[in-house]
């Protein structure tokens, strides 16, 4: 029996956005981890990201900290993590958005992935 292509191209396109959902958590569960380590709450982590103190956090003060927090990754992966956090497609995070980053609250980011 041969599988229909376009069940085998359905079952490629599930395997792949299945795969994505484990890299992504997987990121979080890191970027978590890292940040109960070096910060004692995600308002600290927030003010430490925010470096120009205007209360939001655009995309190259996400990059500059995380690797301050010790978390170095291809680009790719911040961009994934960074575009998840900012579901709605602003031009910055801010701190509820930012806090999702927290495993704690992994149904939020169930809903959004």
């Amino acid at each position: 029996m041969t599988i229909p292509d376009g069940a085998s191209q359905m079952a490629t396109v599930t395997k792949r956005n299945f795969e994505k959902r484990n890299h992504v958590q997987n990121l979080l569960r890191i970027i978590h981890q890292r940040f109960e380590q070096k910060f004692k709450d995600y308002r600290r982590a927030f003010r430490a990201f925010d470096v120009n103190f205007d209360g939001t956090i655009e995309f190259h003060e996400f990059i500059q900290g995380l690797e301050f927090a010790g978390i170095n990754m291809p680009l790719e992966d911040f961009r994934l993590v960074y575009d998840l956090l900012n579901y709605d497609n602003a031009k910055y995070l801010d701190f509820n958005k930012f806090c999702l980053i927290n495993i704690d609250k992994s149904n939020d980011i169930k809903q959004i992935i």
